[in-house]
Parts: C-alpha cells; structure tokens; sequence
C-alpha cells in the first residue's frame, strides 16, 4: 500500500494537498480534488490520520467530552454531533469522565489535543467555569473549543445552550391557560438547581399563581416520594412540572394509586418528548431540541476552522436554541374536571 508521499508524486502535487484533497477542504480545487481521490482509489490507499495531522496541521478529527452520568438527552447531543461531523467530514473521538469535576475534564482535554484533535466540544452540567489555563492549552494547541449547554470557561468561548428558562414559561404558560392555579413541581438536582427554581418562582409569581411543592430529586423513585409529599399538602396542585418525561411516567400510575385522573383531576407536563406509546395518557412534554444542540455545536466548531482566525481575533457567541411545547393528552382545562 502506497504513503501519502507516493500518492502527492503520482498525482503531481504537495503531500499537505493531498491531505487537504482527502478531508474534502475547500480550499482544494475539485479538479484536483478528484484527481487525488481517483489515484488514492485506484492504489487502496488509507489515509494515517494521525500522521496526516502531523504534515498538514489538519487532522479531521474532533474531539467530544461527555460526563457519563448526565440524562438521556445528552445522548441525543452527541448523535447530534456524531451527524454533523460525518456530514462535515470528520471524524469525532468521544471520551467519557468518570467525574464531572475539573481534574477528569483537564485530562480529557490533553488525551484529545494529544491526538491533534482540531475542535473541543465539551458538554457539562456543572455551572463552575473551567479555568483559564485550560482554555489557554486548548488555543495553544491550536484546537478550536465550544462549550455546550452549561459548560463556561473563565473566559468566554462559542457557546451552545437551550433557553431552560423558555422551556418553564412555556410549561407554566400552557398550564395557566387551562385555568390551572396551584402548581407542583419536580426538578433535577443539578448544580443548576437554585437557579432554575429561582426562574420557576418568578414565573408563578408574575402570573399570580400558587407554588404548592417544590421538590429536587436525582431519581424516578425521588420524584414519585415527592409526588406523595405533594398529595399531602394543602391545597394540592392541579398543575404538576416534572423535570423527566422518564420521571413523569411512573407518576402517571402514582397517581392512579392516589385516585387521581390524568388529565381530569391533574395536568401534568415533563421535559424531554421521548414517545412512550405504551403509556396512556400521552405525556404533554417540552422538547429542548438536544439533537438540534450537538449539530450546532460541530457547525461552530467547522465555521471557526474555516474563518482561519487566530483565537485572540475571535469574537465569542452564544447559540440559543429555543424549546418547543409538545401538547398531548396528560394536560387539560381546569374548568373539565368533575
């Protein structure tokens, strides 16, 4: 099997063209282009990425940074990313922390920079910035770094994040509507968690309602103590937001248990819009777009490479995706219920 040497003599160019020919860079001419894809066929030949990087600058590869605890739609983030960089032409290496702590972040960071990844996309729920010194390692390397959703370094960075706050008003919004006045609500235990509540209570109090149970759970078993916690409360909530559509399931039942009707004696509303058919009602749910989020995170990664600008010229920007309201059938008017 021939190198990448041989390859550039054959087709009668620079070894760092061929590079570029074979990552469909479009700085190459789409005349040569085909000339060194046809050679590179004809001779079977595989590109070394690695050392491909090495000779051109340009690896084609990405690298992503997961936690390997955070909820299911940090999974949908990553096939996101995964698409838009097979659509891009790269390859993306992921590698997961087994804490979401500085220390298992930093040495994720170095393992993929060693590997001359060109872009960082590095996904977190922790609301501590990362330091500068590891945003100065990423640049120095010459790798382009996004933060996506509450990822934030001490210095500002591409940034890709959902309007979480948006997705409240929308709950809260559709539920007031209905004529609903009292609300429950289940939230995720994350470092997030004041600030979310904060957003929640405001909401209720612009619109004059009432917070009957606030509770921060971790698990599907927390919520459903939370749920009971509420049942006992006076007065109960007709209204219930719940962080999980895998947390909201279970309480579907939980509250059959309790003699409540879905959706005649309660709304309620999740956060996720996974289908469950086998669940009846439907859940009335948020959709945060996560697939939509990883796609953008790799197209910011891939505009920057193509700007070309040194990390001191770029002007940092924040993509908000906006959440959408997924009306089905556990939510409806106050008015209906017997």
């Amino acid at each position: 099997m021939p190198n990448m040497r041989e390859i550039a003599k054959l087709a009668g160019v620079s070894v760092w063209t061929v590079s570029m020919a074979l990552r469909n860079h479009p700085g190459v001419s789409d005349d040569t282009r085909k000339r060194v894809k046809s050679i590179a066929e004809e001779y079977h030949y595989l590109p070394n990425r690695l050392s491909q990087g090495t000779i051109s600058g340009c690896s084609g590869l990405l690298g992503y940074i997961t936690h390997r605890d955070i909820g299911p739609g940090y999974t949908d983030i990553l096939q996101g990313a995964l698409y838009q960089a097979y659509l891009d032409g790269f390859h993306m290496l992921v590698l997961q922390t087994s804490k979401e702590d500085i220390s298992h972040i930093a040495h994720a960071v170095r393992d993929l920079l060693e590997l001359r990844v060109e872009g960082l996309a590095i996904v977190s729920t922790r609301s501590e910035p990362l330091p500068g010194e590891l945003l100065l390692t990423i640049r120095s390397a010459g790798a382009i770094p996004v933060g996506v959703m509450e990822t934030t370094f001490t210095s500002p960075i591409d940034r890709v994040n959902v309007d979480h706050q948006a997705a409240m008003a929308l709950q809260i919004d559709y539920l007031r509507r209905l004529g609903h006045r009292n609300f429950g609500c289940i939230m995720y235990d994350s470092d997030q968690w004041e600030q979310h509540a904060t957003g929640m209570r405001r909401l209720l109090d612009h619109y004059g309602l009432a917070l009957c149970g606030l509770h921060r759970v971790l698990s599907a078993n927390m919520a459903e103590m939370a749920f009971e916690a509420m049942m006992a409360s006076d007065p109960q909530p007709t209204a219930l937001i719940v962080a999980m559509d895998s947390w909201a399931w279970p309480l579907l039942r939980r509250a059959a248990l309790c003699g409540l009707r879905v959706p005649e004696d309660m709304s309620i509303v999740s956060v996720g819009n996974y289908y469950n058919g086998a669940l009846f009602p439907e859940l009335t749910t948020v959709d945060l777009h996560p697939y939509q989020i990883g796609r953008e995170a790799v197209s910011f990664i891939r505009r920057r490479l193509r700007e070309g600008l040194p990390p001191a010229d770029i002007i940092p920007e924040t993509l908000i995706v906006q959440p959408e309201l997924i009306t089905r059938g556990t939510c409806s008017r106050l008015a209906a219920r017997v």
